[in-house]
Formats: structure tokens, sequence, C-alpha cells
């Protein structure tokens, strides 16, 4: 269940990140919901013209709290607590701190 409702929520709000004249098939944002840790992630093209992963945004479940960490990718490309809001309550207000990005922190 909680599965279907992560997956369902953030396919969702990464549809509506879409351009406007945007096909969903040319959506370069994907996600992956695997061990309670939600990964939003870019692919964009490389130099070379390989596909390369560009992390965007992470949260991680604590069951246990009742809570989700969330994370963003340092400049040490590993990924850090973020500071300004390191916890959210679920999955919704995850979706909306990492939108409003008040520090570009997540879609720079």
């Amino acid at each position: 269940m909680q599965i279907d409702l992560v997956s369902k929520l953030t396919h969702d709000y990464l549809a509506s990140r879409l351009a406007p004249n945007q096909k969903k098939e040319d959506q370069n944002i994907f996600f992956t919901y695997e061990n309670q840790t939600l990964e939003i992630y870019s692919i964009m093209e490389g130099f070379d013209g390989t596909s390369v992963k560009f992390p965007n945004a992470k949260a991680k479940r604590i069951k246990s709290k009742g809570i989700w960490k969330v994370y963003c990718m340092g400049q040490s490309m590993k990924w850090e607590l973020y500071k300004p809001h390191s916890e959210v309550k679920d999955i919704n207000e995850f979706l909306k701190l990492i939108d409003k990005d008040k520090y570009t922190m997540f879609w720079s």
C-alpha cells in the first residue's frame, strides 16, 4: 500500500513539472522507490553523447519515528541532509518542499 501511494504521488508530481509543450515520453525526470527510500533524478546527455544520471532529491522513510528524512546532493557529490528542513511528516510535504526549492538545492 505505501509503495503504491508513494509511487502514485511522485508520478503525479513529476508529470505536473512537464513543460506545457512537453510530451510525457520526452520527460527526463524519473524516480525509484526501494527500501523505504525515494530518489528523484534526471537523465541528461553527457558531453560524449551518453546518458548521465543527475540526482535531484532523496527522502528516506523512518517508519519507527513516522517521518521522512530529506536529502540533497552536496558539493561533495554525496547525499547530505537538507539542513533548512531535514524532516517532513509525509511524502506530500516532501514533494511540496522540493517543488518550492527555496534554496535551489533540488532543481538547480
